[in-house]
């Protein structure tokens, strides 16, 4: 299905198709102490488990990282690096 015959549907796929086209760069000044406030977030053994990220989104939740990212401790869709 491509939208064609529902306005609003046609407008998410575009938001959704185009969303990447750009440089992938989170908020700036988004520290690791602000990722680890979130509950979803945790650290084990020195290491950032990015289950939801702050800083492509200005919700206090974060946007919820992509599943085989989070143990990478970066996000998926804006490209936050854990920085050690």
């Amino acid at each position: 299905m491509n939208g064609d015959t529902n306005p609003e549907l046609a407008k998410s796929y575009d938001q959704f198709r185009d969303y990447g086209a750009g440089e992938l760069v989170g908020r700036p000044g988004v520290t690791r102490e602000d990722q680890l406030a979130l509950p979803a977030n945790w650290e084990s053994k020195g290491r950032l488990f990015l289950q939801r990220c702050v800083a492509c989104t200005d919700s206090p939740r974060g946007r919820e990282n992509y599943m085989p990212a989070v143990s990478s401790g970066t996000c998926a869709w804006c490209g936050w690096p854990e920085v050690a």
